[in-house]
């Protein structure tokens, strides 16, 4: 008896009936929506492998471009974050617009507003003057000492820095420098006592340092400049290390030590 299909029907494969065929290599010819398979396998065409299409040679250079672009703006960058740290620590410094002084500034008249008119006791005055203007002239210092002392009769609290200049290419600049600074508890003390000294040195007036100045030749110091600023007097000498070889512009120099000196010894 023939096995059932899935609906019911006779089993074509082992029943008897109309879709039996006549031996045992007879197969069924499957037939989807029109189509027939091929009678053989050579009629089927392998489709090719997948793979990346071929790189162009425009692709290549805009690769190129990309590469070259992006390091070169890596490198621009880095350039404007060091100049802007660079700006902004001269910024901080406060030197950013800052160039050399092409003449000694001069301090004549009312002083600057943060100034209170009294000038302090000065710290260190190897230290804490300025002894930038011995060059050119002198470009060689060394051996600084300091003293302080305090005067017995007026009370000035004294204080000194000497040292020994050189310069190669000017024989004459040998020598020894002493910067003496007095400061005293008045304007009115400080010009007494820079009165008296004028007389006891009879030299000429130096204008331009201080509220008043005058240059003379001290027998044991040498050449010297002495100035007056509210309540300090300021002295600036030089002894020769052979007796009588003075360097041209050497009054102009020992009177810049002076002027610059007193900006920096304001605030002690």
């Amino acid at each position: 008896m023939p096995h059932p299909g899935p609906h019911g029907e006779p089993d074509p494969q082992l029943g008897h009936g109309p879709d039996r065929r006549g031996d045992d290599t007879a197969r069924l010819d499957p037939v989807v929506d029109g189509f027939t398979s091929p009678a053989d396998a050579a009629s089927y065409q392998a489709w090719p492998p997948a793979g990346r299409a071929p790189a162009t040679a425009r692709a290549r250079w805009r690769l190129l471009g990309l590469i070259t672009g992006g390091v070169a703006a890596s490198l621009l960058l880095a350039g404007v974050c060091a100049g802007g740290l660079t700006f902004a620590t001269r910024v901080a410094d406060g030197d950013v617009f800052a160039t050399a002084p092409t003449a000694p500034p001069t301090f004549v008249g009312q002083p600057p507003l943060s100034f209170s008119g009294r000038y302090p006791k000065p710290s260190q005055l190897c230290d804490s003057a300025d002894y930038t203007w011995l060059r050119p002239l002198f470009n060689h210092v060394e051996g600084k000492q300091q003293t302080d002392d305090k005067d017995p009769v007026s009370g000035a609290l004294v204080s000194t820095c000497s040292g020994i200049t050189a310069n190669r290419d000017i024989p004459a600049a040998s020598g020894e420098f002493l910067l003496q600074v007095a400061v005293f508890g008045s304007a009115l003390m400080a010009t007494d006592a820079f009165d008296r000294g004028h007389d006891a040195y009879p030299g000429g007036d130096f204008t331009g340092v201080g509220q008043a100045a005058y240059k003379f030749v001290d027998p044991d110091r040498g050449p010297a400049i002495t100035a007056r600023d509210y309540n300090l007097v300021i002295t600036m000498y030089w002894q020769p290390s052979v007796p009588g070889s003075l360097p041209d512009g050497l009054y102009t120099t020992l009177a810049n030590v002076c002027r610059s000196s007193l900006v920096v010894l304001r605030i002690g």
